[in-house]
């Protein structure tokens, strides 16, 4: 009779332990599910929009943006899909912003597009540092130069 209630008791301590680990698991793969769920639907909407040659990228600064690049146009969305401005797109104008990044900031990276404050810009990251350079200008938008570089 002894033996029969300690194997009830580990079969209730087994199953608690076990129903803790899937609460667990649900509660931290909930929300990045919903969040890559969202992405993707985001993605189809914008490459509904611009077509298949279209590679979105996200972007969040003063809010969330997302830009894409198909023949030689840049598009810049809001976070619902909705189309912020085009700009004209040209790798010589990519490789002058990545110039002005490396030679006054020192920053050594691949730019991407992203949206600053009210208009496009070129994004810079490296590491903790920050550049957004505006995209018709070229000039500082927001700099932050990370710790680690100190």
């Amino acid at each position: 009779m002894k033996l029969n209630r300690i194997f009830v008791n580990l079969l209730l301590i087994v199953t608690l332990i076990f129903l803790i680990y899937v609460n667990i698991g649900l509660h931290v793969s909930g929300p990045n599910n919903l969040y890559v769920m969202t992405q993707n639907e985001m993605e189809q909407k914008i490459i509904e929009q611009v077509g298949e040659t279209c590679e979105v990228s996200r972007h969040a600064y003063r809010y969330v943006t997302y830009s894409c690049i198909a023949d030689d146009q840049a598009y810049f969305f809001d976070n619902e899909g909705s189309e912020i401005v085009t700009k004209d797109y040209s790798q010589s104008n990519v490789t002058m912003a990545a110039n002005i990044a490396r030679n006054q900031y020192g920053l050594e990276a691949e730019p991407m597009l992203g949206y600053g404050i009210d208009n496009p810009v070129y994004v810079f990251e490296n590491g903790e540092d920050i550049l957004l350079l505006d995209y018709d200008t070229y000039e500082e938008v927001f700099y932050m130069k990370g710790t680690e570089n100190e």
